[in-house]
């Protein structure tokens, strides 16, 4: 068995097959939409769907070539970021206390890390006493949560424990 500390980083991307498989069933049902009804002898608008394929087109490329890791799992801390040209944030293992997956409808799939509370004195100065908890967006990564869970746990067994396992 490898060595944590020799463990290459876990890297996740943002997953571009969903919005693009999104995209492309979109303009699929706009074109079937503008060929029925021009088999009806209307005269569809076009202004809709053509405005619905400039923004595919025109996004996709920008969506596809998105490779900038947006969480990285190594053997010393999670680093994540929640948007491509956002700074890389970096959390220790030994801060987090405790982490579990959660579903939260329209918000989508979190990974939600409960941290140890920082000392009393940078507490005050912030002026925040609690809670002490990191939400990362983890639906829209390139990886499942079972292998991000893996990873995680590989790095730092004291998280996804007994109970917790079970309910993600």
């Amino acid at each position: 068995m490898t060595d944590i500390a020799d463990a290459r980083p876990l890297v996740a991307r943002r997953s571009w097959r969903k919005p693009v498989i999104g995209s492309t069933i979109m303009l699929l049902v706009a074109a079937a939409w503008i060929g029925w009804r021009a088999a009806q002898g209307d005269h569809p608008p076009w202004i809709v769907p053509g405005l619905a394929a400039a923004w595919c087109v025109l996004g996709l490329p920008f969506l596809i070539h998105d490779r900038v890791p947006r969480l990285i799992i190594a053997a010393d801390a999670l680093s994540w970021r929640d948007a491509r040209k956002e700074p890389l944030y970096f959390l220790a293992w030994s801060r987090i206390l405790s982490a579990k997956f959660e579903d939260r409808g329209e918000d989508g799939h979190m990974l939600l890390l409960i941290l140890t509370p920082p000392p009393v004195v940078e507490q005050q100065a912030s002026g925040r006493t609690a809670p002490f908890v990191v939400d990362i967006e983890v639906g829209g990564l390139d990886i499942s949560r079972n292998v991000l869970r893996t990873a995680i746990r590989r790095r730092a067994p004291h998280l996804f424990g007994g109970a917790q396992q079970n309910a993600a």
